[in-house]
């Protein structure tokens, strides 16, 4: 399977009822392992033609609709478009933010009560990438793949092997790099989280730990959709946990470890 296959399986494993996705060039490169620099300079890089990377998203029923080289930007449409010909796709449903699958959104409508008789109702997504495995270092120390961004999101693991359900693992910070450095020396010098510990006796046990991280929430209004939350400030990564986490709780599909 070739890198950009990955990008293929991740537009493919699209809720159908979403039409369109944004995604920054960081989470692209969390997804395929790095994009060329060709991607960031030029536009042609994201034509719709018949290049071996652009044939895998028109495969999957996508096309770039739009790319923003300053914000490092491009957004995704249903529809396979370019190349010889053109083939527009008629697609229902709701405007909706990041996908579901291997690279898995978490979307929840919040209604908040504005003033008598006056509502107005968001979406907030939280959109989730998978790093890879977590495993024991030579030291017996927790190791996550990498080397992450250094920039502020949220970051999850994933704890199977050891019962009938997963159970997950909810975490904020400022800098993911920093944070789950494979090399405990480029860590903070401040206490590790109690989740090290719970994934390490997990491990210890024959259990497996799998991360995710996400670098992006994004608020969806009638007005304006696909509004990015903050993620540099604090209250920005609490909201994007606190609905990661209301909504694992209602999917039922894995249990949340209570680090107290």
């Amino acid at each position: 399977m070739g890198k950009y296959d990955l990008l293929g399986s991740h537009l493919g494993g699209v809720d159908p009822v979403t039409v369109w996705l944004r995604l920054t060039f960081e989470e692209v490169d969390l997804v395929v392992g790095g994009m060329p620099p060709s991607a960031r300079t030029q536009r042609s890089w994201w034509a719709n033609n018949s290049s071996g990377h652009a044939l895998v998203w028109r495969a999957a029923g996508w096309h770039v609709q739009a790319v923003d080289l300053g914000a490092g930007l491009v957004v995704f449409a249903r529809g396979r478009v370019g190349g010889g010909h053109v083939e527009r796709r008629s697609v229902g449903g709701r405007l909706a933010g990041p996908a579901s699958g291997s690279v898995a959104a978490l979307t929840r409508v919040k209604k908040v009560t504005l003033a008598p008789d006056e509502r107005a109702e968001a979406t907030v997504a939280v959109t989730w990438t998978r790093i890879g495995e977590v495993v024991l270092d030579d030291s017996g120390h927790v190791s996550c793949p990498g080397p992450l961004p250094g920039r502020p999101g949220l970051y999850r693991f994933t704890l199977t092997g050891r019962g009938s359900r997963p159970q997950l693992m909810l975490g904020v910070t400022d800098n993911l790099g920093r944070e789950l450095a494979a090399d405990r020396g480029q860590r903070s010098a401040q206490p590790r989280h109690r989740e090290e510990a719970v994934v390490r006796h997990h491990l210890d046990e024959g259990g497996r730990a799998l991360l995710d991280v996400s670098l992006r929430a994004t608020v969806n209004i009638a007005s304006r959709p696909g509004q990015n939350v903050d993620l540099t400030r604090k209250a920005g990564r609490l909201l994007a946990k606190d609905i990661a986490v209301v909504l694992a709780r209602l999917q039922r599909a894995s249990d949340l470890v209570d680090l107290g």
